[in-house]
């Protein structure tokens, strides 16, 4: 990782829980070369296959719409009343 870029670091705890939970958790092995069989399985599920949790920004506007806010009091209030109810701002 490279210093001054936290988000790698998310990234990498990110992946180290998915493979733990998915692979090293979930089966009994025998030998280290069915680990690195499923391993290799699993990441090209991981990297290629598997859909993405997050939406991306075209996607997201099309889902809510272009939110609004203003400043008041020291506030940020959200004029678009379905991305304030996704508790974004909260």
């Amino acid at each position: 990782m490279q210093l001054g870029k936290p988000v790698q670091n998310s990234l990498t705890k990110r992946f180290n829980r998915s493979y733990r939970q998915e692979v090293l958790n979930a089966y009994s092995f025998e030998s280290l070369s069915q680990v690195r069989v499923l391993t290799e399985q699993w990441m090209e599920h991981y990297n290629e296959k598997r859909p993405r949790e997050a939406l991306q920004p075209k996607e997201f506007l099309k889902k809510y719409g272009k939110a609004s806010f203003s400043i008041a009091n020291n506030q940020l209030i959200c004029k678009t009343q379905i991305v304030a109810n996704l508790g974004i701002l909260t």
